[in-house]
């Protein structure tokens, strides 16, 4: 809407609200004030023409018209009101009022606002109720003729599972051992743990050693006593770690005897090193035991005596070898054992798997199956053995090998934290950690039994020619650079041993100290073996005779 529509729409309105407001005043002004109310105003003369309810337009500029009371008749004109009769007479006014003309506008038709839409009451909710859920009715098929199974084909393949390999040999277990008591003179000391020297050697140099032994089945005493001495210098030089040539070495008797009731052997000997050493005078006393049910024990007892007053200790030394005796005793370590077919030992405590010693006797007896004769009557006199050590523990664990505590070996690792294989020939007993002795190639053998056990047999039971001719293949590789991993490179033990592995099946590992540029030569089986090192490959035959190879890897 424009502004000047505005203003001609709004103009009677506003003329109408002045003259209600002037009304209003002046009856209020009539009613409260102290003189008689003025006669009202009489309007202004309306036109003829003008309908009588119709107002004059007045200008928008025109003020509103100001209530303004009639003068009194006389200026001094005063109110004097009619006193009561007492002092307590109420003024009570006598003037009437007149009554006060009250505009009424007569209402335009459409200034009445009548609603004409009646609010719709809300309906009331009424919650539909809850249908009721009738399941479905439950198909129930006609029931037909039940046919007649098909018969199941005879034909079916039923796997077979495979079976549980049966172990080839029977762990024995006991709780005893063998052992033995001996008087050792006074002004003696052990200096290991099977032997005693004399604390004066300087004017009369004396030792004691015992070995113990473990007798196959129904060997009879005089038996095993004839093999000792026929392969004594053999022995000698093997348990005095001596590889060089001897001066002398000759059996003087050989001669059985009693001690505490029971028989013995004796055999004496005279051996010399070197012509700038003495003549040692050697006493071996052979013993048996059968103290235990079902086994049989050996004892090589040594007394030598080197000077030119050695005949002064005769007597002492008879005396102390008549103090001998075998005894059996609570087990303090080994509790369960193996003896192979071809007579080794394969012995544990009982906190280590029956399956390591399974495995580690299967090992011994493929390589000894078809090992040299004389190899194989060495090792069975020596008392040839295994000793597996349990998970968490280590070499030194072992009763023959507890004097090694606080010691390192030659590649300057310590045997308190020896946890693989040890070999000490001069005793003929390998010792094995369990872990080692499961890691089985097929059909089932441990590569560090059979490492293990090579040491044996070279440090045991190798002839002086047996050693010459090594030496020679030794020499022979290094020159020819064919020495097969690192390991093997380490020293001619070494070479035997891992070449053995090699013949056997196992591949070698070239191992932290292979050089860098030196790519490892892997002779996996006898075949790979043969070409690359015949000599050697001709000597391992001659050794281990014709076997059956592993097919397996070590890792």
């Amino acid at each position: 809407m424009r502004r000047s529509d505005f203003l001609l729409y709004h103009a009677p309105m506003k003329r109408t609200i002045a003259f209600a407001l002037a009304a209003i005043l002046a009856a209020v002004a009539a009613s409260c004030g102290d003189s008689p109310a003025p006669p009202a105003r009489q309007p202004a003369p309306i036109a003829a023409s003008a309908p009588t309810n119709a107002l004059a337009p007045v200008p928008t500029s025109t003020p509103a018209p100001t209530y303004s009371p009639m003068p009194s008749p006389s200026a001094t004109a005063t109110y004097f009101p009619t006193p009561s009769p007492t002092s307590t007479a109420t003024y009570t006014p006598t003037h009437t009022p007149a009554p006060t003309a009250t505009y009424a506008p007569t209402p335009s038709p459409t200034s009445t606002y009548t609603p004409t839409h009646t609010p719709t009451p809300a309906p009331t909710y009424t919650p539909t109720p809850t249908a009721t859920h009738t399941p479905a009715p439950t198909y129930a098929p006609t029931p037909s003729a039940t046919p007649t199974p098909a018969p199941v084909p005879t034909s079916t393949y039923t796997p077979t599972p495979a079976p549980t390999p049966t172990p080839r040999y029977q762990i024995e277990t006991r709780d005893q051992e063998y052992a033995h008591e001996i008087a050792i003179p006074d002004g003696w000391r052990k200096y290991s743990p099977d032997c005693y020297e004399r604390d004066a050697p300087d004017t009369l140099w004396a030792t004691l050693c015992v070995q113990s032994v473990a007798l196959a089945d129904g060997t009879a005493l005089e038996t095993f006593a004839e093999r000792v001495r026929d392969n004594l210098e053999h022995d000698w030089r093997v348990s005095h770690d001596w590889r060089g040539r001897l001066s002398l070495f000759e059996t003087t008797s050989f001669r059985k005897g009693r001690v505490d009731g029971l028989p013995v052997y004796y055999i004496a000997y005279r051996v010399q090193e070197d012509t700038r050493f003495c003549v040692i005078d050697g006493l071996e006393m052979v013993a048996a035991a059968s103290l235990i049910p079902g086994v049989s024990g050996g004892f090589r007892v040594e007394y030598e005596t080197c000077g030119e007053e050695a005949h002064l200790l005769r007597e002492s030394r008879n005396r102390t070898l008549a103090s001998f005796r075998a005894v059996a005793r609570p087990s303090a370590y080994y509790t369960r054992f193996i003896r192979t077919d071809e007579g080794a030992t394969v012995k544990a405590s009982d906190e280590t798997a029956p399956t390591a010693l399974s495995a580690a006797a299967d090992t011994v007896s493929r390589m000894m199956a078809n090992l040299r004769d004389d190899m194989r009557a060495c090792l069975v006199r020596r008392g040839a053995a295994v000793a597996i050590y349990p998970e968490g523990e280590y070499v030194v664990a072992l009763p023959e090998f507890a004097h090694l505590k606080g010691e390192t070996s030659p590649l300057g690792a310590p045997y308190d934290l020896f946890d693989s294989g040890l070999a000490d020939g001069s005793r003929a007993i390998a010792a094995i950690g369990e872990l080692h002795a499961l890691r089985l190639g097929e059909p089932g053998l441990s590569p560090t039994v059979a490492h293990e056990f090579a040491h044996l047999i070279q440090d045991t039971c190798f002839t002086p020619q047996d050693d010459d001719e090594w030496d020679a293949l030794w020499s022979d590789a290094v020159r020819a650079d064919a020495l097969p991993g690192a390991y093997a490179r380490t020293n001619k033990e070494e070479f035997f041993a891992e070449l053995s592995m090699s013949y056997f099946g196992f591949a070698i590992d070239a191992g932290p100290r292979a050089p860098a540029s030196a790519a490892p030569k892997l002779y996996k089986t006898r075949a790979e073996l043969e070409p690359a090192l015949p000599g050697v490959f001709d000597f391992m035959r001659r050794v281990y005779g014709e076997v059956e190879t592993a097919a397996a890897s070590f890792p």
